[in-house]
């Protein structure tokens, strides 16, 4: 381990930060930042996945390239990490995962960017306390701190094309952080948590999971949600009476969302894509049965279909029997 202490700054652009040891930065604070002209600040850990306990903070300029997670090994910081008062971006472009166990605060807007397989993951006992919200344009976030500790401060979670959030764990959020959905995914990865109101401006979808999800968003009937555009439910395994397995609620009664609000909704059942319905519980639940009633139903009308088959059956013969008997009288 190098004997760093004090600060150690990472300033320009272009430039490939190689971590080969867990104590290469000593126990000195990182400082990133980088120009608004330039290449970005990349990280990379080299020789095997990596721990780094060093505090760092975000200070990159307005308009200037994120922050940049490389390569093909994990990456987990324990320390805390601070955001700048300008937005900012993190991009993966790995296969690794990059993980911030400790406190994430301040007051900038973190974006997620990059197409790569590796996830950014908030994860640690200690509540994130950051108040600019959270934009994922791209790849996968996972909150996954201890159950019942906030993975985000206050601010909106926005979701576009290409993004991904997944719960590692169960309310990982709060009434104070809003969902903008743009094209993106909220997979809730089996597990439960609160959420402010949620808008819905493109094409999304709300994944279920496996296991039991409770989703309480607010109640969102004055958020705009763009016409023509379609929340589809996705591995929903409730009751369409409420109360079931899987359960997703926006306020506590049935004016939780507009009439027009809830004809956008669509829950994907048996490759079939079925209305919505919000009950006085604010629940929002399929039109149609689940499966099993609907393949009840199903075997209602083949028994039936078979009863009424054997009738005519009957009948037929009888009628022939009638026939012969009258062809035997003359």
């Amino acid at each position: 381990a190098n004997a760093l202490t004090g600060t150690t700054n990472f300033y320009g652009s272009g430039l490939t930060v190689g971590i080969g040891n867990n104590g290469a930065f000593g126990s000195s604070a990182l400082n990133v930042e980088s120009f608004s002209v330039g290449g970005d600040i990349a990280f990379e850990a080299t020789g095997g996945a990596k721990t780094i306990s060093n505090n760092i903070t975000f200070e990159n300029l307005a308009g200037s390239p994120p922050t940049r997670f490389t390569g093909t090994n994990n990456m987990t910081f324990t320390g805390t990490l601070a955001l700048g008062i300008a937005d900012q971006a993190i991009t993966s472009d790995s296969s690794a995962n990059t993980t911030f166990s400790g406190n994430l605060g301040g007051s900038g807007l973190i974006t997620k960017t990059g197409t790569g397989t590796g996830e950014l993951v908030f994860s640690g006992s200690s509540a994130n306390t950051n108040t600019g919200g959270l934009t994922i344009n791209g790849g996968t976030v996972v909150f996954n701190k201890t159950a019942g500790v906030n993975a985000i401060g206050a601010g909106t979670i926005a979701i576009n094309s290409g993004g991904t959030l997944l719960l590692g764990a169960s309310n990982q959020t709060s009434s104070s952080n809003a969902m903008t959905l743009a094209g993106g995914t909220f997979a809730t990865g089996g597990n439960s948590t609160t959420l402010g109101t949620l808008t819905l401006s493109a094409n999304s979808t709300i994944d279920m999971g496996t296991g039991a999800s409770i989703i309480n968003f607010a109640d969102s009937s004055g958020t705009s949600w763009t016409s023509g555009q379609l929340l589809t439910i996705t591995n929903w395994s409730g009751s369409s009476s409420g109360g079931g397995t899987d359960q997703l609620y926006f306020g506590n009664s049935a004016t939780g969302l507009t009439a027009g609000q809830v004809s956008q909704i669509r829950f994907l059942i048996g490759g079939n894509l079925v209305g919505a319905q919000i009950l006085s519980t604010g629940e929002v639940v399929p039109t149609t049965p689940e499966p099993t009633a609907l393949w009840g139903a199903v075997g209602l009308g083949i028994f039936a279909a078979g009863y009424e088959l054997r009738r005519r059956m009957r009948l037929a013969a009888l009628a022939i029997d009638d026939d012969n008997a009258d062809a035997t009288d003359v």
